[in-house]
């Protein structure tokens, strides 16, 4: 059957087939480390912009004039059946004080409950009392001081007052979601000292516009229901979730989508390259195997069958190189999270994997290569019988490639008028123009990245006008004698 001859002649012709296949395993590599790339990038993005919540499942936010923590309501939120710990978002500028040494943070609000808060207490324990505080492990070892020590707060700047706290240390903080990377972490304090350093009358006076909570799953629908009914009009209360999405969607308008786009267009551009060394690739198999075609056509095989025949090579081709490459794809962006090189870039990264970063690239590496097999498909139909009994000849092709010529100048037109209207836009907006938006942003990179893709196989595709011509061969001479030449075996 002609699957078993479509094993032997790949098998036959694996060394060329590698070439091709090497080309699709970098294009599909490309793309999967982009989207994995993505994957990271949004993940980072939702840890830190979710950071603050600490084990919380949902936030309140103010929406009167009045945010204050004495507006959230937090003893009354706590009562309701359903949740199971809430916390203000109050926070002060401090400067801490011990001996002759001094250094800044920001110190937020206690909890109750250690989960609550958007830090890690490595040692000591989180102030549950008046006068305390947890300052973070690399301000604690820049002033000298360890649980137990006693410390001096003061106001973070002048407009704050003068108003001073001597509070004894309980505990070191750690930042490991980043939440306060801009305060180098952050110090927990109690709620007297809070009051007292930010010039407030009472912890209820101090601002705060958004409290979080731990609400029990089985019961967050009422629980969130009921904490609405205690909010002032305009006041929201949004899960965790509902918060990451808008936070990423927010940041995504603002770069993150234009990042994944561009480096996505390398990825399309290496599957274009490779599109080209696979058409290549399968033309000269074809030409290579006129001969064993035509004898296919002498025992019976259809044009339909070799067409065929060729669709299943490209096929197995594209989808063998495709996972590897996918698998490659994984494997690097594995290995780059692991090393910690994004962690210079302030990316929490970690590996996280999809279904859509696996199945994209196996099936978009597929596809370019089944089309670009067509044309040496549709060549391997025109094969006749005859030829298994007649010498090849090479032949001027000039004549015959007028499309070939036509869809080329087309297609380096169409590319360089795309690349110059990209250009003309990025252009105008560098160099005193209008800025601009993300989304005309996007128009303008994909606009330059198709006019590439067309442009680059519109110089190869009308190449036969500009490569010398070959004559036909001369027929070998018949023998003077002895019997008739065979054709050569299968």
């Amino acid at each position: 059957d002609m699957w078993s001859i479509t094993r032997k002649l790949m098998a036959h012709s694996a060394r060329m087939l590698i070439p091709a296949g090497i080309a699709i395993l970098i294009g599909t590599a490309f793309i999967a480390c982009t989207l994995l790339f993505g994957n990271t990038m949004n993940d980072s993005l939702r840890t830190q912009m979710t950071a603050q919540f600490g084990q919380a499942d949902y936030v309140v936010t103010l929406g009167g004039e009045d945010d204050t923590v004495g507006a959230l309501k937090l003893d009354d939120i706590a009562r309701v059946d359903g949740v199971t710990g809430v916390r203000a978002d109050a926070s002060v500028d401090v400067s801490i004080v011990s001996g002759d040494s001094s250094a800044s943070t920001l110190a937020i609000a206690t909890s109750a409950d250690s989960g609550l808060l958007p830090v890690s207490i490595v040692s000591g324990r989180q102030p549950t009392g008046d006068a305390q505080i947890a300052l973070p492990e690399s301000l604690a070892r820049q002033l000298g001081v360890s649980v137990g020590s006693t410390v001096t707060v003061e106001p973070g700047y002048s407009g704050m007052g003068s108003a001073v706290r001597s509070v004894t240390v309980t505990g070191l903080t750690s930042d490991p979601n980043g939440a306060y990377t801009y305060y180098g972490g952050a110090a927990v304090i109690s709620d007297d000292a809070l009051a007292t350093v930010g010039g407030y009358d009472g912890f209820d006076e101090a601002w705060a516009s958004s409290a979080y909570l731990d609400v029990d799953a089985s019961r967050a629908d009422v629980a969130v229901s009921d904490v609405k009914a205690l909010l002032p009009s305009g006041s929201k209360v949004e899960s965790r979730q509902t918060a990451a999405d808008e936070a990423v969607s927010s940041l995504s308008s603002s770069g993150v989508s234009i990042v994944t786009t561009f480096l996505m267009s390398f990825g399309v551009l290496a599957m274009v390259v490779a599109a080209l060394v696979i058409a290549n690739t399968f033309q000269v198999l074809v030409a290579q195997r006129r001969r064993t075609l035509a004898l296919l056509r002498t025992i019976g095989a259809t044009s339909g069958q070799l067409h065929r025949s060729v669709i299943i090579e490209a096929l197995v081709l594209g989808l063998v190189s495709s996972a590897l490459g996918a698998a490659a794809g994984i494997g690097v962006m594995a290995a780059v999270c692991g090393s910690g090189v994004l962690a210079s870039l302030g990316l929490n990264a970690r590996l996280v994997l999809s279904v859509q970063a696996v199945v994209v690239p196996i099936v978009f590496g597929v596809v370019v290569t089944v089309l670009a097999s067509l044309g040496a498909a549709r060549s391997a139909t025109a094969v006749t019988p005859l030829e298994a009994l007649r010498p090849l000849e090479l032949t001027d092709t000039r004549r015959s490639g007028r499309v070939r010529a036509v869809i080329g100048v087309l297609l380096l037109l169409a590319g360089c008028a795309l690349m110059a209207y990209g250009f003309w836009r990025v252009w105008g907006s560098l160099h005193g123009g209008a800025a601009l938006k993300d989304s005309a942003y996007d128009t303008a990179l994909l606009s330059a990245i198709a006019g590439c893709a067309l442009a680059f196989p519109g110089l190869p595709v009308p190449a036969v006008f500009r490569l010398p011509s070959t004559h036909p061969l001369p027929a070998p001479a018949p023998p003077s004698s002895g019997p008739t030449p065979h054709a050569p075996p299968l």
